[in-house]
């Protein structure tokens, strides 16, 4: 009987015993997998600095320490993606030139700022969008199609014109897989502004047409009127001095556009060291009146001069500014009336010196204006060739100007007068 009673506890000890065990390694297990479960979750979400504590060292010991590790790999690989993709945005912001990157259904993936801003792509959301809904322009969707059927591994180069008169020289690179080398996975389009070099290509153009035009002009009727005078034809001295006189006009007229084409070009390749010195606006104003004065005398034309203060300085290069100032007033008499008026202001603001000169000489229309700071160009060529322009004048002006930081407007009523408004730069 006793010994039952003892046999009975002892097993009932064990059941207890066994429970306790069981629930708690139940337990424990129960709890590290939950555990391990809700910090997978977090890995999931992003976290990846999640960590596992675990004292066993049994299989789920191992299973943490794989955790643990992973979640470790995970974060230096993601921080490894983050400074990349921070590097490549950080690249893709810094060029001046458009990058779109699609796939090979032609679907946008990738877009810079510089991309938007030459295509004008108001649009925030292009991602996902196909190319050609992006950009409309039946040359870019004609390469495109045939480098996307084609599957052709070659970079392509061609130009396209967008409206209004923007013209884009495109390069189309294939995307190659990094895991499978012969499998291109898309493209990327680079778009490069080439408008200012169209129009510079074109200025070039007509510079040397231009200059051509004006040395031939000169030239063909001085060797004339030598090829006339070394044959003996001329007997009559009147006639000899007015063949004379045509040619020394000529030889100078040529001598002037050879130094205004000397000047612009000194002018637009000197950008940095320039000698400036703190020139008297006053007194550079008198002296070119002063050089001017027959000129004007010769066509009954006054001339008013206002300057404030009167010891108005202005910093810039002297023989610009006074090329600057002979130009102006220069043609401020040459195309304005008999009996005309020219009113020269000098004054100064918070920020600038301002220079106005004004005449009441035959104006200019309004869709001119625009154009009259070309080189060569002329309002009315016949008019101005007679005045003896070489056409420069005002290049010269536009570009002395720029080179001092400066600003030059033009208002102008046809038959009544013309402005040009300076301001520089304290």
């Amino acid at each position: 009987s006793d010994a039952w009673t003892y046999l009975l506890l002892i097993f009932l000890m064990d059941i207890i015993i066994s429970t306790v065990l069981w629930y708690r390694f139940t337990y424990r297990n129960v709890h590290s997998i939950k555990t391990i479960t809700n910090e997978v979750k977090e890995v999931a979400k992003g976290n990846y600095s999640r960590t596992i504590r675990y004292e066993y060292d049994d299989e789920i010991g191992d299973l943490v320490k794989t955790f643990n590790y992973m979640s470790s790999e995970l974060k230096s690989s993601m921080q490894d993606m983050y400074d990349k993709n921070s590097k490549l945005e950080a690249v893709l912001k810094s060029i001046v030139n458009g990058v779109i990157a699609i796939d090979n259904s032609g679907n946008v993936i990738l877009i810079n700022d510089s991309a938007k801003r030459i295509l004008d792509i108001s649009d925030a959301e292009v991602i996902g969008k196909h190319l050609l809904e992006v950009i409309r322009n039946y040359k870019l969707a004609q390469a495109l199609d045939d480098y996307i059927n084609n599957r052709t591994d070659v970079v392509l180069d061609f130009e396209i014109t967008l409206p209004p008169s923007k013209n884009l020289s495109v390069f189309i690179n294939p995307i190659m897989s990094s895991e499978f080398h012969n499998k291109r996975v898309g493209s990327v389009i680079v778009f490069n502004d080439i408008t200012e070099l169209k129009r510079l290509e074109k200025v070039r153009s007509d510079f040397v047409a231009n200059v051509s035009h004006e040395l031939r002009t000169p030239l063909t009727s001085i060797m004339g009127f030598v090829e006339t005078l070394r044959d003996g034809n001329v007997k009559d001295e009147d006639t000899l001095k007015k063949f004379l006189d045509i040619i020394s006009l000529e030889t100078e007229r040529l001598t002037r556009l050879i130094n205004d084409i000397l000047t612009l070009s000194k002018i637009e390749n000197v950008k940095e060291d320039i000698n400036k010195e703190l020139i008297d606006l006053k007194s550079e104003i008198e002296d070119v009146i002063y050089i001017l004065e027959n000129k004007a005398k010769g066509k009954n034309i006054k001339v008013s001069l206002s300057v404030q203060p009167d010891n108005l300085k202005v910093s810039a290069d002297k023989d610009w500014i006074h090329q600057l100032l002979l130009n102006l007033i220069d043609n401020s008499i040459k195309y304005n009336k008999d009996n005309g008026y020219i009113w020269i202001r000098a004054w100064e603001d918070i920020q600038n010196v301002c220079i106005s000169v004004k005449d009441t000489g035959i104006g200019i229309k309004g869709e001119y204006i625009p154009r009259i700071f070309e080189r060569f160009y002329r309002v009315d060529k016949g008019r101005s060739g007679n005045a003896g322009g070489t056409g420069l004048g005002l290049a010269i002006v536009k570009h002395i100007v720029e080179s001092m930081n400066g600003n030059i407007h033009v208002s102008s009523i046809p038959g009544q007068g013309t402005e040009f408004f300076i301001t520089i730069k304290k």
